[in-house]
């Protein structure tokens, strides 16, 4: 074998083995980018579930077993969250019992997903700001996140009453 059918032998070896390293991180940045479109739509639907969960609540803890005419009358933004005896979210009864909730749901594959509910009053229920006088609108604001996620996955909801 001569010394030009030598090179050319030693290239090509150079440019396979450049070829299947492209090809490997190829393979890899794909493999990644599925993880995250999974975490993506999974994150997406948890989400969607915990703010259709908190849908089927009444408005306030007011409003559970009467009416109420005036905004003055509901629960005040300070005392959100669970009351006595709420411990889990099959045992909420309002909207706001959810404000500060945290669920972990660990799914194979993809890990934990991490969940948290916060709830607030909003002047419209067009709101973007937080009003911290009694409104007839809230607004529940669901955050999810994953390890696979590249940002939390946030989902609101305003409910009227």
């Amino acid at each position: 074998m001569g010394t030009t059918q030598l090179l050319l032998v030693v290239g090509s070896l150079i440019l396979l083995g450049m070829l299947a390293l492209m090809v490997g991180r190829t393979f890899t940045t794909s493999a990644g980018w599925d993880s995250a479109n999974q975490a993506l739509i999974t994150g997406t639907a948890i989400a969607q579930s915990m703010l259709e969960e908190t849908q089927l609540r009444a408005f306030d803890e007011k409003t559970v077993n009467a009416s109420v005419k005036l905004a003055d009358s509901l629960t005040s933004p300070v005392n959100f969250g669970p009351e006595a005896g709420e411990t889990t979210s099959s045992t909420f009864d309002d909207i706001s019992d959810y404000n500060g909730y945290i669920r972990s749901d660990t799914l194979e594959g993809l890990g934990v997903f991490t969940t948290s509910v916060a709830v607030h009053y909003v002047p419209t229920m067009y709101g973007e700001t937080i009003s911290w006088s009694k409104t007839f609108c809230k607004r529940i604001d669901v955050c999810t996140y994953n390890k696979y996620l590249a940002d939390t996955i946030k989902l609101s909801y305003i409910s009227t009453y």
